[in-house]
Protein backbone atom coordinates (compact mmCIF):
# COMPACT_ATOMS: atom_id res chain seq x y z
CA UNK A 1 0.00 0.00 0.00
CA UNK A 2 3.06 2.26 0.06
CA UNK A 3 3.70 1.81 -3.68
CA UNK A 4 1.28 4.51 -5.05
CA UNK A 5 3.05 7.43 -3.31
CA UNK A 6 6.55 6.24 -4.26
CA UNK A 7 6.82 8.18 -7.57
CA UNK A 8 5.75 11.42 -5.85
CA UNK A 9 8.26 10.78 -3.07
CA UNK A 10 11.12 10.19 -5.53
CA UNK A 11 10.21 13.29 -7.55
CA UNK A 12 10.30 15.30 -4.35
CA UNK A 13 13.59 13.87 -3.13
CA UNK A 14 15.37 14.40 -6.48
CA UNK A 15 13.95 17.84 -7.24
CA UNK A 16 16.33 20.84 -7.38
CA UNK A 17 17.25 21.73 -3.84
CA UNK A 18 18.16 24.76 -1.84
CA UNK A 19 20.92 24.66 0.76
CA UNK A 20 20.82 26.48 4.06
CA UNK A 21 24.07 26.73 6.03
CA UNK A 22 24.58 27.75 9.63
CA UNK A 23 27.71 27.74 11.71
CA UNK A 24 27.04 24.17 12.80
CA UNK A 25 24.76 22.55 10.19
CA UNK A 26 24.00 22.43 6.50
CA UNK A 27 20.36 21.74 5.51
CA UNK A 28 19.27 20.73 2.02
CA UNK A 29 15.61 20.51 1.00
CA UNK A 30 13.59 20.60 -2.24
CA UNK A 31 12.28 23.96 -3.41
CA UNK A 32 8.79 22.57 -4.21
CA UNK A 33 6.17 20.72 -2.16
CA UNK A 34 5.59 17.04 -2.77
CA UNK A 35 2.86 16.24 -5.27
CA UNK A 36 0.43 14.70 -2.77
CA UNK A 37 -3.20 13.65 -3.17
CA UNK A 38 -5.91 12.57 -0.76
CA UNK A 39 -4.91 8.95 -1.43
CA UNK A 40 -1.15 9.47 -0.96
CA UNK A 41 -0.77 12.13 1.74
CA UNK A 42 -0.89 9.76 4.71
CA UNK A 43 1.33 7.08 3.07
CA UNK A 44 3.83 9.85 2.26
CA UNK A 45 3.90 10.87 5.91
CA UNK A 46 4.47 7.23 6.83
CA UNK A 47 7.33 6.86 4.34
CA UNK A 48 8.91 10.13 5.45
CA UNK A 49 8.95 8.85 9.03
CA UNK A 50 10.64 5.62 7.94
CA UNK A 51 13.25 7.61 5.99
CA UNK A 52 13.71 10.22 8.68
CA UNK A 53 12.93 12.98 6.16
CA UNK A 54 11.24 15.80 8.09
CA UNK A 55 10.83 18.11 5.09
CA UNK A 56 8.88 15.41 3.19
CA UNK A 57 6.68 14.87 6.27
CA UNK A 58 6.02 18.61 6.60
CA UNK A 59 5.24 18.95 2.89
CA UNK A 60 2.71 16.10 2.94
CA UNK A 61 1.19 17.48 6.15
CA UNK A 62 0.70 20.93 4.60
CA UNK A 63 -1.28 19.32 1.78
CA UNK A 64 -3.30 17.24 4.26
CA UNK A 65 -4.25 20.31 6.31
CA UNK A 66 -5.46 22.12 3.21
CA UNK A 67 -7.31 19.10 1.85
CA UNK A 68 -9.01 17.80 5.00
CA UNK A 69 -12.80 18.32 4.95
CA UNK A 70 -15.89 16.13 5.63
CA UNK A 71 -15.74 14.56 2.15
CA UNK A 72 -12.04 13.64 2.31
CA UNK A 73 -12.04 12.81 6.04
CA UNK A 74 -13.56 9.40 5.25
CA UNK A 75 -10.49 8.32 3.25
CA UNK A 76 -8.07 9.99 5.67
CA UNK A 77 -9.72 8.12 8.55
CA UNK A 78 -9.17 4.77 6.85
CA UNK A 79 -5.54 5.60 6.11
CA UNK A 80 -5.00 6.87 9.66
CA UNK A 81 -6.31 3.53 10.95
CA UNK A 82 -4.09 1.58 8.54
CA UNK A 83 -0.91 3.54 9.31
CA UNK A 84 -1.69 3.91 13.04
CA UNK A 85 -1.70 7.71 13.04
CA UNK A 86 -3.77 8.24 16.16
CA UNK A 87 -3.91 12.04 16.21
CA UNK A 88 -5.09 12.20 12.61
CA UNK A 89 -7.64 9.46 13.33
CA UNK A 90 -9.06 11.44 16.25
CA UNK A 91 -9.31 14.61 14.13
CA UNK A 92 -11.10 12.75 11.32
CA UNK A 93 -13.57 11.14 13.71
CA UNK A 94 -14.38 14.54 15.21
CA UNK A 95 -14.92 16.18 11.81
CA UNK A 96 -17.19 13.36 10.63
CA UNK A 97 -19.14 13.25 13.90
CA UNK A 98 -19.70 17.01 13.96
CA UNK A 99 -20.69 17.14 10.29
CA UNK A 100 -22.55 13.84 10.02
CA UNK A 101 -25.64 15.63 8.75
CA UNK A 102 -23.71 16.80 5.67
CA UNK A 103 -22.24 13.40 4.75
CA UNK A 104 -23.50 11.58 1.67
CA UNK A 105 -23.96 7.83 1.73
CA UNK A 106 -21.66 7.50 -1.31
CA UNK A 107 -18.85 8.96 0.81
CA UNK A 108 -19.03 6.47 3.68
CA UNK A 109 -20.65 3.41 2.04
CA UNK A 110 -17.34 1.49 2.12
CA UNK A 111 -16.23 2.62 5.58
CA UNK A 112 -15.52 -0.43 7.81
CA UNK A 113 -18.23 -0.85 10.49
CA UNK A 114 -15.87 -0.41 13.51
CA UNK A 115 -14.89 3.04 12.20
CA UNK A 116 -18.54 3.98 11.62
CA UNK A 117 -19.27 2.97 15.21
CA UNK A 118 -16.49 5.29 16.41
CA UNK A 119 -18.07 8.20 14.53
CA UNK A 120 -21.60 7.55 15.77
CA UNK A 121 -20.49 7.11 19.39
CA UNK A 122 -18.07 10.04 19.40
CA UNK A 123 -18.81 12.73 21.97
CA UNK A 124 -18.82 15.17 19.05
CA UNK A 125 -21.66 13.40 17.23
CA UNK A 126 -24.36 15.84 16.11
CA UNK A 127 -27.18 15.14 18.54
CA UNK A 128 -29.28 17.97 17.11
CA UNK A 129 -29.57 16.23 13.75
CA UNK A 130 -33.00 15.07 12.63
CA UNK A 131 -33.47 11.56 14.09
CA UNK A 132 -35.30 10.29 11.00
CA UNK A 133 -32.44 11.45 8.77
CA UNK A 134 -29.94 9.66 11.04
CA UNK A 135 -31.98 6.44 10.77
CA UNK A 136 -32.18 6.71 6.99
CA UNK A 137 -28.40 7.12 6.69
CA UNK A 138 -27.65 4.27 9.08
CA UNK A 139 -30.07 1.93 7.29
CA UNK A 140 -28.51 2.81 3.91
CA UNK A 141 -25.07 2.12 5.38
CA UNK A 142 -26.27 -1.25 6.73
CA UNK A 143 -27.42 -2.20 3.24
CA UNK A 144 -23.97 -1.41 1.84
CA UNK A 145 -22.10 -3.24 4.61
CA UNK A 146 -24.61 -6.01 5.41
CA UNK A 147 -22.01 -8.77 4.87
CA UNK A 148 -19.69 -7.19 7.48
CA UNK A 149 -22.27 -6.34 10.16
CA UNK A 150 -22.88 -8.79 13.01
CA UNK A 151 -25.29 -8.63 15.93
CA UNK A 152 -23.00 -6.54 18.15
CA UNK A 153 -22.24 -4.02 15.40
CA UNK A 154 -25.92 -3.67 14.46
CA UNK A 155 -26.87 -2.89 18.06
CA UNK A 156 -24.07 -0.30 18.26
CA UNK A 157 -25.09 1.32 14.96
CA UNK A 158 -28.74 1.48 16.01
CA UNK A 159 -28.21 2.35 19.67
CA UNK A 160 -31.02 4.48 21.10
CA UNK A 161 -28.40 7.16 21.91
CA UNK A 162 -27.51 7.37 18.22
CA UNK A 163 -30.85 6.56 16.60
CA UNK A 164 -33.68 7.25 19.07
CA UNK A 165 -36.34 6.93 16.36
CA UNK A 166 -36.71 4.48 13.47
CA UNK A 167 -38.11 6.02 10.32
CA UNK A 168 -41.15 4.13 8.94
CA UNK A 169 -39.50 3.47 5.59
CA UNK A 170 -36.69 1.47 7.22
CA UNK A 171 -38.61 -0.36 9.97
CA UNK A 172 -39.26 -3.56 8.01
CA UNK A 173 -35.72 -3.64 6.61
CA UNK A 174 -34.22 -3.40 10.12
CA UNK A 175 -36.58 -6.12 11.37
CA UNK A 176 -35.47 -8.39 8.55
CA UNK A 177 -31.83 -7.65 9.33
CA UNK A 178 -32.40 -8.59 12.98
CA UNK A 179 -33.89 -11.90 11.83
CA UNK A 180 -31.03 -12.57 9.39
CA UNK A 181 -28.48 -12.02 12.16
CA UNK A 182 -30.24 -14.50 14.40
CA UNK A 183 -31.90 -12.15 16.88
CA UNK A 184 -35.06 -14.24 16.73
CA UNK A 185 -33.37 -17.64 16.97
CA UNK A 186 -32.49 -17.65 20.66
CA UNK A 187 -34.07 -14.37 21.69
CA UNK A 188 -37.70 -13.53 21.24
CA UNK A 189 -40.31 -10.97 21.83
CA UNK A 190 -42.96 -12.30 24.16
CA UNK A 191 -42.83 -13.50 27.75
CA UNK A 192 -44.34 -16.94 27.16
CA UNK A 193 -41.49 -18.84 25.57
CA UNK A 194 -38.82 -16.34 24.57
CA UNK A 195 -36.32 -13.84 25.93
CA UNK A 196 -34.79 -10.79 24.32
CA UNK A 197 -32.03 -8.55 25.69
CA UNK A 198 -32.85 -4.96 26.58
CA UNK A 199 -30.85 -3.55 23.65
CA UNK A 200 -32.43 -5.97 21.20
CA UNK A 201 -35.88 -5.29 22.62
CA UNK A 202 -35.28 -1.54 22.28
CA UNK A 203 -34.49 -1.84 18.58
CA UNK A 204 -37.37 -4.26 18.01
CA UNK A 205 -39.87 -1.98 19.77
CA UNK A 206 -38.65 1.09 17.89
CA UNK A 207 -39.18 -0.78 14.62
CA UNK A 208 -42.65 -1.97 15.65
CA UNK A 209 -43.53 1.55 16.77
CA UNK A 210 -42.49 3.01 13.40
CA UNK A 211 -44.01 0.31 11.22
CA UNK A 212 -47.80 1.04 11.25
CA UNK A 213 -47.52 3.60 8.46
CA UNK A 214 -45.73 1.11 6.23
CA UNK A 215 -47.93 -1.80 7.27
CA UNK A 216 -51.04 0.21 6.42
CA UNK A 217 -49.54 0.89 2.99
CA UNK A 218 -48.82 -2.81 2.51
CA UNK A 219 -52.38 -3.73 3.51
CA UNK A 220 -53.83 -1.10 1.16
CA UNK A 221 -51.64 -2.40 -1.66
CA UNK A 222 -52.57 -6.04 -1.05
CA UNK A 223 -56.27 -5.15 -0.79
CA UNK A 224 -56.10 -3.02 -3.93
CA UNK A 225 -57.18 0.16 -2.16
CA UNK A 226 -56.54 3.46 -3.83
CA UNK A 227 -55.92 6.89 -2.39
CA UNK A 228 -54.22 8.05 0.76
CA UNK A 229 -54.61 7.48 4.48
CA UNK A 230 -54.15 9.77 7.46
CA UNK A 231 -50.70 8.43 8.32
CA UNK A 232 -49.45 8.40 4.74
CA UNK A 233 -50.87 11.49 3.01
CA UNK A 234 -48.70 11.01 -0.07
CA UNK A 235 -50.30 7.69 -0.88
CA UNK A 236 -48.71 4.47 -2.10
CA UNK A 237 -49.77 4.59 -5.74
CA UNK A 238 -49.47 6.75 -8.81
CA UNK A 239 -50.98 6.66 -12.28
CA UNK A 240 -49.15 6.18 -15.55
CA UNK A 241 -50.96 6.04 -18.88
CA UNK A 242 -54.28 5.81 -17.06
CA UNK A 243 -53.19 2.67 -15.18
CA UNK A 244 -52.68 2.46 -11.43
CA UNK A 245 -49.08 1.75 -10.44
CA UNK A 246 -47.60 0.80 -7.09
CA UNK A 247 -44.58 2.83 -6.01
CA UNK A 248 -41.19 1.10 -5.74
CA UNK A 249 -41.11 1.93 -2.03
CA UNK A 250 -44.41 0.12 -1.50
CA UNK A 251 -43.24 -2.88 -3.54
CA UNK A 252 -40.10 -3.11 -1.40
CA UNK A 253 -42.19 -2.84 1.76
CA UNK A 254 -44.51 -5.62 0.54
CA UNK A 255 -41.50 -7.83 -0.15
CA UNK A 256 -39.99 -7.14 3.29
CA UNK A 257 -43.32 -7.78 4.98
CA UNK A 258 -43.92 -11.05 3.11
CA UNK A 259 -40.59 -12.45 4.32
CA UNK A 260 -41.23 -11.72 8.00
CA UNK A 261 -42.04 -14.60 10.40
CA UNK A 262 -45.73 -14.98 11.34
CA UNK A 263 -45.22 -13.87 14.97
CA UNK A 264 -43.67 -10.57 13.91
CA UNK A 265 -46.46 -10.00 11.38
CA UNK A 266 -48.94 -10.47 14.23
CA UNK A 267 -47.07 -7.90 16.35
CA UNK A 268 -47.05 -5.43 13.46
CA UNK A 269 -50.74 -5.89 12.69
CA UNK A 270 -51.80 -5.68 16.33
CA UNK A 271 -49.82 -2.47 16.82
CA UNK A 272 -51.18 -0.97 13.58
CA UNK A 273 -54.76 -1.82 14.61
CA UNK A 274 -54.24 -0.40 18.10
CA UNK A 275 -52.84 2.80 16.65
CA UNK A 276 -55.73 3.07 14.21
CA UNK A 277 -58.25 2.54 17.03
CA UNK A 278 -56.53 5.14 19.17
CA UNK A 279 -56.68 7.66 16.33
CA UNK A 280 -60.36 6.92 15.70
CA UNK A 281 -61.16 7.25 19.40
CA UNK A 282 -59.43 10.60 19.44
CA UNK A 283 -61.33 11.75 16.37
CA UNK A 284 -64.63 10.62 17.92
CA UNK A 285 -63.92 12.49 21.14
CA UNK A 286 -63.02 15.62 19.20
CA UNK A 287 -66.25 15.26 17.18
CA UNK A 288 -68.29 14.87 20.38
CA UNK A 289 -66.75 18.05 21.79
CA UNK A 290 -67.80 19.94 18.67
CA UNK A 291 -71.35 18.54 18.85
CA UNK A 292 -71.66 19.27 22.57
CA UNK A 293 -70.65 22.86 21.90
CA UNK A 294 -73.52 23.45 19.49
CA UNK A 295 -76.26 25.57 21.24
Amino acid sequence: SSLPPTPAMLDYLYNPTTTTRTTTTTTTKPTLDVHATTSTAVPLRYLSTLLGNQSLFDSATRFLHADLCPQTAIEYLQHAELYEQRKLKAVCVRILAERFDTLKITWFAKLPPPLMVKILHSRYFTREMDSLAVCSKIASYCRCQSHKIDRVILLLLTSVKVMPIVCPEEALFLLRMMIRLGFMDDTVVDQNNRYISSKERSLYERCIDAAPVVVQGVIDSLCGKEGNNADNPHGNHYYHGGRRKTSRQTKNACGDYARLPPQIKVDLLEYALARQQKREDGTDKQYRRIIDGVP
